[in-house]
């Protein structure tokens, strides 16, 4: 089963197949009709390349190489990925009737345009409406987006990992997208995985939160300061607790943040590393303030923007 569903996502093949019986009976025996003027070898060839015209957009790979002893086959396996697809569905969200209907649709659109097996797209979607509720369009961009990054990254984007953090975060609905689209930036900027980022993110989502960062904010912080060879964990645990402290009147912690690493980069400029070290301590602690100071001296870390800082573009 694994080449019929590997195949639909290059020739769309799965969901272009269903009620299609009664047209792929018509185009072969049209076919069969226009070969039989020719016998043998031609007579062969001829009707390949007729199946081949006539069946554009329906055949299976087999059938278009004249492979029709295969046909009854190719078609109960067609049948049978529409069955798995259904019954992981209706196992993993317990949807039924029109729900499960309009789920299943959403597994065989991915289809037509992610060539990825059949059986990951069913899971994909299943395990996307059961913890974060997606359904439609929202879902179908979403779970495209999931199978595409595992595609292009080599490694599976752990559903769980990734909507834990996004629930940390209090992402929901359409903002599933944006948040998805931050962590392949990252990723690829930075080299951390995103189900690292991911990880990382959820378990800092509390003081991060509080201090006012965003989850756009968190990846970016946990991939720029993994990327330079820092604790990543470490360093914003730690950050959590000097920033409130170096806040000024009025000032939030995240305000407290871009300033902060402001002024260490300035006396870095000038020159004055005891004084940067002396800040960055208050921040990232003794350790975390060296490791932090190294990286602004490398260029690894540049204050201000981070998703800037790290090379993460739209």
């Amino acid at each position: 089963m694994g080449s019929v569903e590997l195949a639909t996502g290059y020739f769309q093949l799965v969901p272009s197949m269903q009620g299609s019986e009664k047209k792929i009976s018509d185009e072969i025996s049209s076919a069969v009709d226009g070969a039989t003027e020719n016998a043998g070898t031609a007579g062969g060839k001829k009707l390949s390349e007729k199946l081949a015209e006539g069946l554009q957009g329906w055949a299976l790979p087999a059938l278009a190489g004249g492979m029709l002893a295969g046909l009854g086959k190719g078609l109960y396996e067609v049948g049978a990925v529409f069955d798995d697809v259904n019954d992981t569905i209706r196992v993993g969200t317990g949807a039924s009737g029109e729900a499960l209907e309009g789920l299943t649709d959403v597994a065989k659109r991915i289809g037509r345009s992610v060539p990825v097996e059949y059986s990951k797209i069913g899971t994909t979607v299943a395990d996307l409406n059961t913890r974060l509720g997606l359904s439609g369009e929202t879902l179908e961009k979403v779970a495209s987006q999931y199978l595409e990054a595992g595609r292009i990254l080599g490694q599976e984007v752990s559903v769980q990992k990734t909507t834990a953090a996004f629930s940390a975060f209090g992402i929901q609905g359409d903002a599933v997208a944006d948040a998805m689209d931050n962590l392949f930036r990252v990723s690829q900027a930075t080299g951390v995985g995103m189900n690292e980022l991911a990880s990382s993110a959820q378990q800092a989502a509390p003081s991060m939160k509080t201090l006012g960062f965003s989850f756009e904010d968190t990846i970016a912080m946990v991939g720029a300061f993994d990327k330079a060879g820092l604790n990543s964990n470490a360093v914003m645990a730690s950050m959590s607790k000097g920033l409130v402290t170096l806040a000024k009147k009025g000032e939030d912690p995240k305000q407290a943040f871009q300033r902060v690493t402001g002024e260490i980069s300035g006396f870095l400029e000038k020159g004055n590393e005891a004084a940067a070290l002396e800040l960055a301590s208050k921040i990232f602690g003794t350790r975390g303030a060296m490791q932090f100071v190294e990286a602004m001296k490398t260029g690894q870390l540049s204050a201000g923007d981070m998703m800037k800082s790290i090379g993460a573009t739209d």
